[in-house]
């Protein structure tokens, strides 16, 4: 009998929290998903940033009703938000039940940036109210309020529950979610459960069962000496009373009238049926808390039979409880859930059943056959072997949420299609403001060649200017030059002829007199020096009329327009115009073939030859030399030019046609030298090929088609 109601008690106490647990276990899972949820949308929508939601410096309050408290109270970038949008879901599960005493959202650090109302009420100074009635903005670094929000969850534990007591003495039960965002652990969905009204309810239970159990032992033993005293009729008196109480006949008491041990013992046996029925109401007590539960709650026997079911469990499914009670459990479950017969073993541990074509929830089949999405948890009840007696499945119906999720899924797949559409319209916007951007480069840069050009041709046409200019006046030198020299020449024969004539005449003193002054006046040293200044000035002369032809041929402005020319002539004329910038450091080596003329643009080609002369020139940093190599093969002319300088890394050697690019200081170089050059060339239909040797030197090979 001891055994029997240490075991009644042990099955009712664990039935019980066992139900309470799963219970709030789903309200937790609840809660924490639907705020995971409500967090992600507000990211995604832009409510909140992810920083903002992540945010971690904790600002103490230092105005308002809030402010200076101790403990202090603190706030971040999304408490009002929370304010706003979460408090109202957080006193739905706070209040629809009276054991659930709060429901938090914490962060990974413990801080709750608000509570459901039954704490979130304004401070007014009275210390027990403040310390009762706000706890909100709170930083609960406490070892319970820690691991409950450091909690990561698993499939085999999804809800951490802890257990303890509270400052007044009361025990807690401490269950606890994560809430997960965008894969990152944010905190957890709190709930707290004050278990005072279950424990009594136990504890009487537990009490009663012990008096009545030790007064059934005492019965028990009376009745044994009562039985060997009194062999027949009170023992069938009593057996038969026994059978009445076993048939559940608790309150049809045993009438005898004896003052014996016999009569003793039924005094003491109404009595215990008296305890016998507190019990009963005790356990109707529990069954009232069972039927007034909004879950479905069904006990399931070993056999596959569903043995209890609580209204809840008939009104969402169709049944009567008449009609449920003894049935299989197949008859509630989808034809296609599970092979072969129903295995209680198979539900050895607590577990959520989920649906195999659907892991989001499990199907009950209604009377009607309809089928019916609920969050079913099993939850066994073992023996002391661990073997399983029975199951308690308790199913929510979840058809609204998920309805819910299925729009929210919906309005998600919308957001996502038009987000993409934006996308695809950015990246064409993108492409589109690319193309512009390069557009407008080559456009500056067309634009920077055609100045320099420009500029080119200006200078071409100042030399011009200044050739022709130059030329007539060396003209007028020079053709005076040669009659002063011819008139040199009459006067030197006429003075010969002088000196000869004199010198037939005998001495007297005025031939003497003209031989003092002709040395007095060294008309011998003027006579030849004379001829000296005027070759000199010849040839001086003859050397401005060269250099003017060169600038003329250089600058072409009389071939403004495609015209034959031999391009050795146009390296001699650009060299004669840079020589200034050759002679001084460079030795410079001819090596030209013979050419055929070709029809070109001669002032462009001399850019051309004068841009990479001049970089040569400029590489070369103290002296070296510059080999100009010219040939006629297979109807192409190929012009090198190969210098000693200091030669372009192999990186560079890619970018020195690019516009714009220089290796010169700021201020000594445009960048665009080599870029027109290029450009010039392929204006002519060639090509210009560049290789070059660190510290070896660099040389510029140019491919032209002999043009007709």
């Amino acid at each position: 009998m001891i055994v029997f109601g240490v075991y009644f008690v042990r099955e009712r106490t664990r039935a019980v929290e066992s139900l309470l647990l799963t219970k709030a276990r789903n309200l937790v899972l609840v809660g924490a998903t639907t705020m995971e949820k409500l967090l992600s949308e507000a990211v995604k929508n832009g409510e909140l940033t992810h920083d903002q939601l992540f945010d971690t410096d904790y600002q103490q309050i230092t105005e308002g009703p809030l402010a200076y408290t101790d403990p202090p109270k603190f706030h971040t970038r999304y408490d009002r938000y929370f304010d706003e949008h979460f408090q109202e879901i957080l006193d739905r599960f706070a209040m629809e039940d009276p054991s659930v005493v709060f429901a938090i959202l914490a962060d990974r650090n413990g801080y709750v940036p608000t509570h459901n109302q039954r704490y979130s009420q304004p401070l007014n100074g009275e210390e027990i109210h403040d310390r009762d009635n706000n706890r909100t903005k709170r930083i609960f670094d406490d070892p319970v309020g820690l691991k409950a929000v450091r909690f990561l969850g698993s499939d085999q534990q999804p809800v951490l529950r802890q257990i303890y007591e509270r400052d007044t003495g009361e025990v807690m039960w401490d269950l606890s979610a994560p809430v997960m965002v965008d894969g990152q652990h944010w905190g957890a969905f709190r709930l707290g459960l004050l278990l005072a009204e279950t424990e009594q309810s136990i504890i009487r239970m537990r009490e009663t069962i012990f008096v009545s159990t030790l007064l059934m032992l005492l019965v028990s033993s009376l009745t044994i000496v009562l039985v060997v005293r009194r062999i027949l009729q009170p023992l069938v008196s009593m057996t038969q009373s026994v059978e009445h109480l076993a048939d559940g006949k608790i309150y049809q008491g045993f009438q005898m009238d004896s003052n014996d041990e016999i009569g003793k013992l039924i005094k003491a046996f109404n009595k215990m049926s008296s305890q016998l029925q507190q019990t009963t109401v005790s356990r109707d007590y529990y069954d009232c808390i069972v039927e007034s539960m909004r879950e479905a709650m069904m006990i399931i026997s070993s056999e596959g039979l569903i043995k209890s079911a609580n209204q809840s469990t008939c009104a969402l499914l169709g049944y009567s409880c008449e009609e449920l009670v003894d049935q299989p459990v197949e008859v509630i479950l989808p034809s296609n859930w599970q092979k072969g017969a129903f295995n209680i073993n198979d539900f050895s541990k607590p577990t959520l059943l989920m649906d195999k074509n659907d892991r989001g929830c499990f199907f009950l089949i209604a009377k009607s056959g309809k089928k019916i999405a609920v969050s079913l948890s099993s939850s066994p009840m073992l023996d002391d072997d661990g073997g399983v007696l029975s199951l308690i499945w308790v199913a929510q119906d979840i058809t609204q949420r998920r309805e819910m999720e299925r729009r929210l899924q919906q309005a998600f797949e919308e957001s996502w299609a038009m987000a993409e559409n934006l996308e695809e319209q950015n990246l064409v916007l993108s492409k589109s403001q690319q193309k512009l951007e390069e557009a407008y480069a080559e456009l500056k840069a067309s634009q920077l060649i055609i100045l320099q050009q420009e500029k080119m041709a200006s200078v071409g046409l100042l030399a011009a200017g200044m050739a022709h200019e130059v030329n007539n006046p060396i003209g007028f030198i020079n053709s005076n030059l040669n009659s002063l020299k011819k008139y040199l020449e009459k006067m030197l024969s006429f003075i010969e002829a002088q000196e000869k004539a004199l010198n037939e005449f005998p001495d007297s003193e005025g031939k003497q007199e003209v031989a003092v002054l002709r040395k007095k006046l060294k008309l011998d040293f003027l006579l030849e020096d004379c001829r000296e200044l005027i070759d000199e000035s010849l040839n001086g002369a003859e050397r401005v009329r060269n250099l003017v032809q060169n600038l003329k041929t250089f600058s072409r402005a009389d071939q403004a327009e495609e015209a034959k020319v031999d391009l050795n002539d146009c390296l001699e004329s650009t060299i004669s115009i840079i020589w200034n910038e050759l002679k001084y450091k460079v030795t410079l080596n001819r090596d030209y073939g013979e050419l055929p003329l070709t029809l070109c643009y001669a002032q462009k080609m001399n850019q051309v030859f004068m841009n990479i002369l001049v970089n040569a020139a400029h590489s070369i940093d103290k002296k070296g030399e510059i080999t100009i190599k010219t040939r006629h093969e297979d109807d192409h002319i190929r012009i090198w030019i190969t210098d000693t300088g200091c030669g372009i890394p192999e990186e560079n050697l890619k970018k020195i046609f690019e516009p714009f690019y220089t290796t010169k200081e700021v201020g000594t170089g445009t960048g665009l030298g080599m870029s027109i050059a290029y450009e010039i060339i392929e204006q002519h239909q060639g090509k210009i090929y560049v290789t070059s040797e660190v510290g070896g030197g660099t040389t510029f090979m140019i491919d032209l088609p002999v043009a007709e």
